[in-house]
Protein backbone atom coordinates (compact mmCIF):
# COMPACT_ATOMS: atom_id res chain seq x y z
CA UNK A 1 0.00 0.00 0.00
CA UNK A 2 2.74 2.43 0.98
CA UNK A 3 4.88 1.60 -2.07
CA UNK A 4 1.88 2.17 -4.35
CA UNK A 5 1.30 5.60 -2.80
CA UNK A 6 4.98 6.50 -3.21
CA UNK A 7 4.82 5.34 -6.82
CA UNK A 8 1.79 7.58 -7.49
CA UNK A 9 3.40 10.58 -5.78
CA UNK A 10 6.63 10.05 -7.73
CA UNK A 11 4.78 9.73 -11.02
CA UNK A 12 2.81 12.89 -10.29
CA UNK A 13 6.00 14.80 -9.48
CA UNK A 14 7.60 13.66 -12.73
CA UNK A 15 4.54 14.74 -14.71
CA UNK A 16 4.43 18.16 -13.04
CA UNK A 17 8.17 18.67 -13.58
CA UNK A 18 7.82 17.76 -17.26
CA UNK A 19 4.94 20.20 -17.73
CA UNK A 20 6.86 22.98 -15.98
CA UNK A 21 9.93 22.42 -18.15
CA UNK A 22 7.97 22.42 -21.42
CA UNK A 23 7.80 25.83 -23.16
CA UNK A 24 4.35 27.44 -23.58
CA UNK A 25 2.60 26.93 -26.88
CA UNK A 26 2.78 29.62 -29.56
CA UNK A 27 -0.85 30.58 -29.14
CA UNK A 28 -0.14 31.69 -25.59
CA UNK A 29 2.87 33.72 -26.69
CA UNK A 30 0.86 35.81 -29.16
CA UNK A 31 2.99 34.86 -32.18
CA UNK A 32 0.37 32.63 -33.74
CA UNK A 33 -0.97 35.36 -36.06
CA UNK A 34 2.41 35.94 -37.70
CA UNK A 35 2.95 32.22 -38.12
CA UNK A 36 -0.55 31.75 -39.57
CA UNK A 37 0.05 34.50 -42.12
CA UNK A 38 3.44 33.00 -42.97
CA UNK A 39 1.68 29.82 -44.09
CA UNK A 40 -0.99 31.67 -46.08
CA UNK A 41 -3.84 31.71 -43.56
CA UNK A 42 -6.05 34.77 -43.64
CA UNK A 43 -7.46 35.94 -40.34
CA UNK A 44 -10.08 38.36 -41.73
CA UNK A 45 -13.22 36.59 -42.97
CA UNK A 46 -14.26 39.25 -45.50
CA UNK A 47 -10.76 39.40 -46.97
CA UNK A 48 -10.65 35.61 -47.20
CA UNK A 49 -14.01 35.54 -49.02
CA UNK A 50 -12.77 38.08 -51.58
CA UNK A 51 -9.55 36.14 -52.07
CA UNK A 52 -11.43 32.85 -52.55
CA UNK A 53 -13.78 34.43 -55.06
CA UNK A 54 -10.89 36.02 -56.96
CA UNK A 55 -8.83 32.80 -57.11
CA UNK A 56 -11.76 30.43 -57.67
CA UNK A 57 -10.60 28.26 -54.80
CA UNK A 58 -12.90 26.99 -52.04
CA UNK A 59 -12.93 28.68 -48.66
CA UNK A 60 -12.11 26.62 -45.57
CA UNK A 61 -13.26 28.24 -42.34
CA UNK A 62 -12.01 27.30 -38.88
CA UNK A 63 -13.93 28.87 -36.01
CA UNK A 64 -12.01 29.10 -32.75
CA UNK A 65 -12.42 30.95 -29.51
CA UNK A 66 -9.03 32.62 -29.09
CA UNK A 67 -8.82 34.80 -26.00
Amino acid sequence: MRSRMLWNVGLTLVAVAAMAAYPPCRAQGGGWQAEARHYGWQLDFESAKRSAKRSGKPLMVVVRCVP
